[in-house]
């Protein structure tokens, strides 16, 4: 039976980069663990001005097998300067359905890490917190 998990992001501290004031959005990819391919679900609405954001659009995961539990989910956070018109890349965290759905409290809080998945962005202090809840 298919069941369809909600995914809600937000962030704590992110960093102004050198863009100075942050206008944030996160883009959500998702891969079967057998696989080497990664879908992009989509962005989340940018969030004006705000270092601490919590995102109104949610993602929605419909799974059945043990396969798709198991899937990878990469959340890429950007800043974005509306006066340069510029975007740029903050941070990222990665984790499985999964460990998200597997967890007490069905959230996770992240640490933020650079492109390459190492580095702590902000000296650690930069955190996104992921949670999901079986929707019908």
């Amino acid at each position: 039976m298919k069941q369809n998990l909600e995914l809600s992001i937000g962030a704590f501290n992110l960093p102004g980069r050198t863009l100075g004031v942050v206008d944030p959005f996160a883009e959500v990819y998702y891969r079967l663990k057998s696989s080497d391919s990664w879908i992009e679900l989509g962005k989340t609405e940018e969030v004006l001005a705000n270092h601490d954001p919590n995102f109104v659009k949610k993602f929605v995961f419909k799974f059945d097998s043990e396969e798709e539990k198991n899937s990878q989910i990469t959340v890429k956070f950007y800043g974005k300067n509306a006066v340069l018109r510029k975007s740029e890349f903050i941070g990222k965290v990665e984790t499985s359905l999964s460990e998200l759905f597997s967890h007490p409290e069905k959230c996770l809080d992240l640490t933020l890490t650079n492109e390459s998945g190492s580095a702590d962005i902000n000296h650690g202090e930069t955190v996104a917190f992921l949670s999901v809840e079986l929707i019908n």
